[in-house]
């Protein structure tokens, strides 16, 4: 399988960053030692959600299919179904296993859409044209 690494940057660092305050709060909190274990349990369950987001955010092909796996969501797409591929624009609705913008709405089967942001966009429209060289490709300058 030919894997493209997931572009990590942009917004997602955000949230991480952020859900880490509770656990500089409970640093300084003083309670009995159960309750500080329940609220430091509790606090890490975001961390650790975004962090296996983060760490296992990836793309790949495999024959005439396309694999996308970010955390709870992953599949797989019959590359000879895509019909367009829309570069440099973010789907702000529908499904993302992604982690930044500018990457690529691909339109498969008749309605369907899913948007990835890979580390280099042009490598994997290459690797889908490859396989497939009837996929209109659209591309959006840069703003």
């Amino acid at each position: 399988m030919k894997k493209f690494p997931a572009k990590k940057k942009g917004f997602f660092i955000y949230p991480l960053l952020v859900s880490l305050i509770p656990l500089v709060i409970l640093y300084t909190h003083e309670g009995n030692l159960s309750d500080i274990a329940f609220e430091l349990i509790l606090s890490l369950l975001p961390v650790l959600l975004l962090v296996w987001v983060y760490s296992t955010t990836v793309y790949g092909i495999e024959g005439p299919f396309f694999h996308y796996r970010s955390a709870f969501i992953k599949g797989k797409i019959d590359i000879l179904t895509i019909t367009r591929l829309e570069v440099g624009k973010s789907l702000w609705v529908g499904t993302k296993p992604a982690l930044a913008k500018k990457g690529l709405i691909i339109t498969y089967n008749r309605f369907d859409e899913i948007y990835v942001a890979p580390l280099s966009n042009s490598d994997l429209v290459a690797a889908f044209i490859a396989i497939n060289p009837n996929i209109e490709v659209v591309y959006h300058k840069k703003e």
